[in-house]
């Protein structure tokens, strides 16, 4: 599922270093919430009573990051915060069957190191939670521990936060590229082992088997938010050549930047070209 373009930053994420489309936050007036349900289903819009605020339930630990954007949105809506006993399976069904919260219209996970003790969001979970929510936001760019479908069905629109971790996956994924390269593992623990044998052959056999960047192709198994940052680095900052399998070809806006990114039909072509 895309991010949408005016997501706000999510209060846990710190911005990374990317210029920020606004310089205020964004956050969306809610004078009630549409139905999203398809022509006749029985979900009916989720209306609030003059004057009131949507309750949002906050699972995980509190925010670290972003506190002026989560001030805004708090000012707005009422948190509601499970504790971490709450947010254990048995307990959070059993809270969920006796409508601890209240009728509450989204659910919130700012963070992906918590919220998750309940495990996944299957029709178990679905299944018990007040008609009125609409929105499931998450931190994460997957949504594997959630049945969207299901959250579909009933009119509620599941969030994930694609771009937020984007830059720090991708260093992450450049680092290991360059250690795989230029035997970096090997060396640290050559260094580490305070043995001089050790050391003395990772000095003198390290460089035989270590290799530049430039010019070798880097092979990426989808080309999306992560995998573009990844191609982007290694091809402008190390020259390598980028080759790509997805199953749509990019477009030309996306491909000449990266010197020209070359799609494979399949991945058995792009693992022998890389």
């Amino acid at each position: 599922m895309a991010e949408p373009t005016n997501t706000p930053v999510p209060a846990s994420t710190p911005r990374s270093t990317s210029p920020a489309p606004r310089q205020t936050p964004i956050i969306p007036n809610f004078p009630n919430f549409p139905s999203m349900s398809s022509p006749g289903s029985p979900i009916l819009p989720t209306k609030l009573a003059p004057g009131a605020r949507p309750k949002v339930l906050h699972i995980g630990d509190p925010i670290k990051y972003n506190p002026d954007t989560y001030a805004l949105f708090s000012a707005q809506c009422d948190i509601v915060r499970p504790s971490a006993e709450e947010r254990e399976r048995p307990e959070f069904i059993r809270a969920l069957k006796e409508n601890r919260w209240g009728d509450f219209h989204a659910i919130f996970r700012p963070f992906w190191g918590t919220g998750g003790e309940m495990g996944l969001w299957d029709s178990e979970l679905v299944d018990l939670l007040p008609p009125t929510v609409r929105v499931f936001a998450s931190a994460g760019a997957g949504f594997d521990w959630a049945d969207t479908k299901l959250l579909g069905e009933r009119g509620i629109i599941y969030c994930n936060s694609g771009l937020a971790a984007a830059e720090a996956v991708a260093d992450f994924a450049v680092a290991m590229i360059i250690s795989t390269f230029r035997q970096l593992a090997w060396c640290i623990n050559a260094a580490q082992s305070d043995d001089p044998a050790d050391f003395s052959a990772c000095h003198k056999e390290a460089t035989a088997h270590a290799r530049n960047l430039r010019g070798n192709v880097l092979g990426v198994i989808g080309l999306g938010n992560i995998g573009q940052q990844v191609a982007s680095r290694c091809h402008h900052g190390f020259g390598m050549v980028i080759h790509y399998y997805d199953v749509v070809r990019l477009p030309a806006s996306v491909e000449e930047p990266l010197g020209g990114a070359r799609r494979h039909d399949s991945l058995q072509s792009l693992l022998a070209a890389a």
